[in-house]
């Protein structure tokens, strides 16, 4: 393995290991039966018209005093213990349209713990809670609501949304009437509620630039690791259709942590990338020994030779190639393991054999005697 490679391999583990967020997104342009697949819908909920109805719109059936929960069909990991808080951003559009003379009651978007309607949540409870559950850490539901009505003497007035923990006594309600917004003109109304892990915000209308509501809410104070989102709705005596036409989603889920997988594979990496480097530093430094040896006739053991006293002398090639005549055949004594002896003279009077030793591929080591 080439080293960048290798190195790039490291640093992709680390970091997949280290990613421990996955985003759920999902989105319906409008709705069909089809869509109940990936929908929780109660009882008295619907699809029909090509929208949600939160509550029912039956023709001809009573449909007053009734409550519902659409919620999406898997549920979504808000937060880990030792881990940070979930992001999403989602938006939808709304259509309320009134079926008595008066508005009732309103519907909500919905963080809860629990898919099922809770008993005796219809009227002014926007089936988010009821009497016994309002209030209390039991709830486990925060809602963004759009009432429609003044049904409880905290209510702002019949036209207002609110951020509901625990509760339907808003912890921040805003009126939108200052806005021209009304929930209950049985007209498309496009809203955005994002959330940044920190705060909550959101945005009415089609002004996407100045929130109509944003609170710092820490949801993991409030609700369990895994929730359900989806839209709560009620109606009373008084009577309104709850619709939801479409609905788009993207959030980033906090998955299992991965720190001992992370240790792992870096642990690994590491030894792979040393065992690695071990290898090339090894064929290198055989490859350095033998160009040297091939090249040099390894110097470290000819001067290990020439420092005993009966050491041979030394003579440059070209003295033993003039001594030898050019290495000529007729002075040729034999030939051995280690090479061929020449008789030469030097200095036109000494008489010298050469061995000319040959080792390697293409380089020649030469000893000298005399």
């Amino acid at each position: 393995m080439r080293f960048p490679l290798a190195a790039t391999a490291v640093i992709l583990a680390v970091f997949l290991a280290l990613d421990q967020a996955q985003s759920l997104y999902f989105q319906f342009p409008n709705f069909t039966i089809t869509d109940q697949s990936q929908l929780s819908l109660s009882d008295n909920s619907s699809i029909a018209l090509g929208a949600i109805q939160v509550t029912t719109d039956a023709r001809g059936a009573s449909i007053g005093n009734r409550a519902g929960r659409v919620l999406y069909g898997r549920p979504f990991r808000l937060w880990r213990r030792k881990g940070k808080n979930a992001n999403f951003n989602t938006t939808f559009v709304l259509n309320v349209s009134n079926m008595t003379a008066s508005s009732g009651e309103g519907l909500a978007f919905i963080l809860t713990a629990d898919r099922a309607v809770p008993a005796g949540s219809d009227g002014q409870w926007l089936g988010i809670v009821n009497s016994r559950l309002n209030g209390t850490t039991e709830a486990q539901t925060v809602a963004v609501e759009f009432d429609t009505r003044k049904s409880f003497p905290e209510d702002l007035d019949g036209n207002h949304i609110g951020l509901d923990v625990n509760s339907v006594y808003s912890k921040r309600s805003v009126s939108l009437n200052d806005s021209g917004i009304y929930i209950s003109a049985a007209k498309a109304i496009k809203v955005v509620v994002q959330y940044d892990g920190k705060n909550l915000t959101v945005f009415v209308g089609d002004d996407m630039k100045n929130p109509v509501l944003s609170e710092p809410l820490d949801l993991s104070a409030y609700l369990p690791e895994m929730v359900y989102i989806g839209f709560s709705g009620s109606t009373s005596d008084h009577t309104q259709l709850n619709c939801v036409k479409s609905w788009e989603f993207t959030g980033s889920e906090i998955k299992k942590s991965k720190l001992l997988l992370v240790w792992i594979l870096v642990a690994g990496s590491v030894l792979l990338l040393l065992v690695g480097v071990g290898v090339a530093f090894f064929f290198y430094r055989k490859r350095v020994c033998e160009g040297n040896r091939l090249d040099n006739a390894c110097p470290n053991i000819e001067e290990e030779i020439l420092g005993f006293s009966t050491a041979p002398k030394k003579y440059k090639f070209k003295e033993l190639s003039r001594a030898t005549g050019k290495f000529n055949p007729k002075n040729k004594l034999g030939k051995g393991g280690f090479g061929t002896v020449y008789k030469g003279i030097l200095g036109g009077k000494e008489e010298v054999p050469w061995i000319n030793i040959y080792s390697g591929m293409k380089s020649q080591a030469r000893r000298k005697k005399h």
